[in-house]
């Protein structure tokens, strides 16, 4: 299961990281959104308020993950992600980096997420 920003199981990856099929912490960084977090990073540090940061990313026609528009609610989940992941300063090598961890932990090859063909079910005992 992936991870959602607080740490709990499910939903999709993180704004700014796509899942590299490597378990529930392997992610590679999305060089578009890591760009966009950067931004986030600097207007709050620059002291905007989050509204003012979701005003500031709208009017640029920058949209959230989910291709809606930013919100206080959004930025602040975007703030969450870039405390518990960091914002990597090299996107290439974090890149190569979270690929090279998912192929080792899949055995070698790089997953592409199919079924090796053998059934994954258990079975169980039908109790009458």
């Amino acid at each position: 299961m992936i991870p959602n920003v607080h740490g709990e199981g499910g939903g999709r990856p993180p704004y700014g990281w796509v899942a590299t099929g490597g378990g529930a912490e392997a992610f590679a960084p999305v060089r578009s959104e890591i760009v966009v977090l950067k931004k986030i990073a600097r207007l709050r540090t620059g002291g905007h308020t989050l509204q003012g940061i979701a005003d500031e990313l709208n009017e640029a026609g920058t949209v959230s993950k989910t291709g809606r528009p930013w919100n206080r609610a959004t930025i602040f989940r975007a703030l969450g992600v870039i405390e518990r992941f960091g914002i990597p300063a090299d996107i290439d090598a974090a890149t190569k980096a979270a690929h090279l961890k998912a192929a080792q932990k899949n055995g070698g090859g790089i997953s592409n997420n199919r079924p090796s063909g053998r059934s994954q079910r258990t079975s169980a005992t039908r109790v009458t």
